[in-house]
């Protein structure tokens, strides 16, 4: 082989490899398709982010009107509990009103064993006494 030989083999080669190489995209252009897909990715998560966030906000509002329902529940257990203390106070002054009050019939109470004895000590002093019953 000849250098014009060799000339004319480069030429063809070079020929072949810039015909391949015509179709793949320049540096620039590469870097291009490179950003664009970054920001398109970024943009995705971004919104993924966003709607993830959306969520997580329903479901804090969820939580949070939960918590409100379950505030007036305490609310009212509570007052049902003041009432009931006021009940048993209630109760309780009334049982020691009571409790003095059998204290006081107590003191003033006679057995039916005594009563009757009693009444037959009356008949008798009635009876020897020629007194006629008030009955």
């Amino acid at each position: 082989m000849n250098d014009k030989d060799l000339e004319k083999i480069k030429i063809i080669v070079s020929d072949v490899i810039n015909s391949a190489v015509k179709d793949f995209p320049t540096r620039k252009e590469v870097e291009d398709i490179v950003e664009n897909i970054v920001e398109n990715k970024i943009e995705s998560l971004a919104q993924i982010t966003a709607r993830g966030f959306e969520e997580v906000d329903k479901k804090f509002e969820e939580v949070a009107k939960g918590f409100k329902e379950i505030n007036k529940r305490f609310e009212t257990v509570e007052a049902d509990i003041r009432e009931i203390k006021e009940d048993v106070n209630y109760i309780g002054a009334s049982l020691r009103e009571t409790k003095i009050t059998v204290s006081e019939m107590e003191e003033n109470f006679i057995y039916r064993h005594e009563h009757e004895d009693l009444e037959s000590r009356v008949k008798l002093c009635e009876t020897k006494l020629n007194i006629k019953s008030g009955r």
